[in-house]
């Protein structure tokens, strides 16, 4: 006997709920599922147009994909600069550099190549530059070229920093001056008589003061111009791309040397703060894999260092903060690049740029990035295989402006007096 009423039942008894709505959503996916295959049938039909020409007009009319066999350039358009305007605004506000630096090193088990934002020299030399170009700037004498004479500088003037330590009373600072020669003065020449004299400098944590005087062989009380350096800040970008090539080969063969054959390198990249990795544990005579300060690289065979005959891990040093590995095919190109920006006042910037160490060449500092990889052959066979060897170059932009701070309040003028008619 049919049944009047109720859900409808499987063929084998069973009750099929919600039979109407399941008609509903299979129908409705088959909608969907028709549209989508009429969209793709259309989409294939545009992307095989060949190229056909407009009457009338005599423009032609070229599909995306055939865009690569066209006979015409591209049209030039302009670029867009507001990115690089905060980059360069150094350039009037302050002083922009750029230094190159290549080389090659080689050893027979491994090589330790590397890079840093930040080497100690270079910042030294910005940092004064970008203080002298404040202070004439005010003057308004500071030459476009660092190279050029100040111009209205006359013998016996004096331009003079004043610094103050962190290790002794406050009352004790130190001085560096440069006396203008009869012959005047560049801003390179002022900068290299203070870097020259700043070399020993550890642990300075307060500037005073850079004043110009004239002719300080009389009272020496009268400035032109000063800057106050207490509240001033220093505004850092810092730029370094460095670019690595395997030159290293698996024959020994005097008339084929240049040549490129496979043998892959691979090791392992070591990232952190600062310029060069420190040891957790180091022997005796052992140097950090610290970067050079005024190059900003490092090229190190790991002949003298008998924990560095291979990569070793992460942990072996005390201030990585990020590891990778790293692979190199023979003859490959690769390029690692690292940003540096910072504005800090001359409390944060002093200490973590004069860094402690009697090395000045290589003297550990807590200031920028760094980069080092480790790297070895992935097969070494023979004992007579020529050493691993890696070609680098590394390209750094530096720019710093000075952010003078507010001039020292003076105190309020107060008067209180009765009034008298009489």
């Amino acid at each position: 006997m049919p049944r009047l009423g109720g859900a409808p039942k499987h063929r084998h008894g069973r009750v099929i709920p919600y039979n109407g709505l399941s008609r509903t959503i299979v129908g409705a996916a088959r909608l969907d599922y028709n549209l989508y295959n009429r969209y793709s049938a259309k989409k294939t039909r545009s992307s095989t147009k060949t190229v056909t020409k407009k009457r009338g007009n005599g423009k032609t009319r070229v599909a995306a994909n055939a865009s690569r066999s066209s006979g015409f350039f591209k049209k030039a358009t302009k670029r867009n600069y507001r990115s690089y305007r905060s980059r360069y605004k150094a350039s009037s506000n302050g002083v922009l550099a750029t230094f190159e630096t290549g080389g090659v090193a080689a050893d027979v088990n491994a090589v330790y190549v590397g890079h840093c934002t930040c080497p100690p020299n270079r910042m030294v030399y910005m940092f004064y530059h970008a203080i002298l170009k404040n202070l004439f700037g005010k003057m308004g004498v500071y030459p476009t070229n660092v190279t050029t004479k100040i111009p209205n500088l006359d013998e016996g003037d004096t331009v003079r920093i004043s610094f103050r330590s962190n290790s002794e009373p406050a009352s004790i600072t130190q001085n560096l001056t440069y006396d203008i020669p009869g012959a005047g003065a560049s801003p390179a020449d002022i900068v290299e008589t203070w870097y020259t004299n700043s070399q020993t400098f550890t642990n300075q944590v307060v500037f005073l003061e850079t004043i110009y005087t004239p002719n300080s062989s009389g009272t020496g009380l009268l400035a032109w111009t000063r800057v106050m350096l207490q509240n001033a800040k220093m505004n850092i970008y810092s730029k370094s791309a460095f670019k690595l090539q395997n030159r290293s080969s698996a024959v020994v063969d005097e008339s084929n040397r240049n040549s490129i054959d496979a043998c892959p390198l691979y090791g392992k990249a070591y990232q952190g703060t600062g310029n060069g990795a420190q040891y957790l544990e180091s022997e005796a005579g052992e140097r950090p894999l610290i970067c050079h300060t005024v190059y900003g690289v490092i090229a190190r065979p790991a002949s003298d260092v008998s924990s560095l005959q291979e990569p070793p891990i992460p942990q072996h040093f005390t201030n990585i903060s990020k590891s990778s590995k790293a692979h190199i095919d023979p003859g490959q190109v690769k390029t690692d690049v690292l940003i540096y920006r910072a504005t800090l006042s001359m409390y944060r910037l002093l200490p973590l740029m004069f860094g402690a160490g009697a090395d000045l060449t290589y003297k550990k500092t807590n200031m920028g990035k760094f980069k080092i990889f480790g790297l070895e052959k992935m097969i070494h066979a023979e004992e007579e295989e020529p050493a691993t060897e890696v070609a680098f170059e590394a390209n750094l932009e530096m720019s710093a402006a000075l952010i003078a701070g507010r001039p020292q309040p003076t105190a309020r003028i107060f008067s209180h007096s009765f009034y008298n008619s009489a």
